[in-house]
């Protein structure tokens, strides 16, 4: 099966499945299962070989990815997905169009398509964070405008994360930045600081995503925050040992 072929088998799955039933549901159902089958989906082989095993893998995988492209797709026609969504789908695309490929033996397009995959999976991830490292944000080679370039030097990397406050009363939302290279940092809840909650208690917030160093999805550093609200309004917020 070609590419297009593939291409086109998902539009009529799509057509036919017709629009999504109503609430998150199948979006997340979309999210989860299209996570679980990016990860199942190995890299092309190095070069064509007749008998290669790889051809029959990608074969395997090529139908459970042709009908995640169009539960994509009619997610994306009806206008539930968001942008990261959107993303996500291009990603399913362009590793069925990898497998697809691979069936025919096309190795050069088969790895062509495979790394622009995952770019795609982690811009994904990127816009689904919480959290983002300044040092991760493309640069252009030489800015005119600020005449800067890419190769200047530049200050350490910090994170740019959105945190809640942990106080059951307050949960004021604020951006914060810090080194990602200490442990622990300390910041003041602007709400408490300006007397428009009152603390009472303590409480604790914490998520650690985990990235992977495999070279399909490239090193992805993580960060887990956490935010503490004391009685003493001292909310911390601790980065990553990286």
């Amino acid at each position: 099966m070609t590419p297009e072929d593939s291409f086109a088998a998902a539009l009529a799955q799509a057509r036919a499945l017709g629009p999504p039933p109503p609430g998150r549901a199948p979006l997340e159902a979309f999210r989860t299962e299209a996570v679980e089958w990016l990860a199942r989906v190995p890299e092309p082989p190095l070069y064509p070989r007749s008998d290669d095993p790889a051809r029959a893998t990608a074969g395997e995988l090529l139908p459970d990815g042709i009908g995640l492209l169009a539960r994509g797709w009619g997610l994306q026609e009806s206008g539930r997905s968001s942008e990261a969504d959107q993303i996500l789908t291009r990603a399913v695309q362009a590793h069925v169009e990898a497998l697809a490929a691979t069936t025919e033996g096309r190795i050069g397009r088969a790895e062509e398509a495979w790394a622009r995959a995952n770019a795609l999976e982690r811009e994904s991830r990127t816009r689904r964070r919480a959290w983002v490292r300044d040092d991760e944000l493309e640069r252009p080679v030489w800015d005119a405008p600020t005449r800067v370039s890419r190769y200047d030097p530049r200050p350490a990397p910090t994170v740019r994360a959105r945190l809640f406050c942990a106080h059951p009363g307050c949960h004021f939302e604020q951006e914060l930045s810090f080194p990602p290279t200490y442990a622990l940092h300390s910041f003041v809840c602007a709400a408490l600081r300006s007397g428009r909650a009152t603390p009472s208690g303590s409480s604790r917030w914490a998520e650690a995503p985990r990235g992977s160093s495999s070279r399909r999805q490239g090193p992805s550093p993580s960060t887990p925050l956490a935010v503490t609200c004391s009685p003493f309004s001292t909310p911390t917020a601790p980065s990553s040992a990286v």
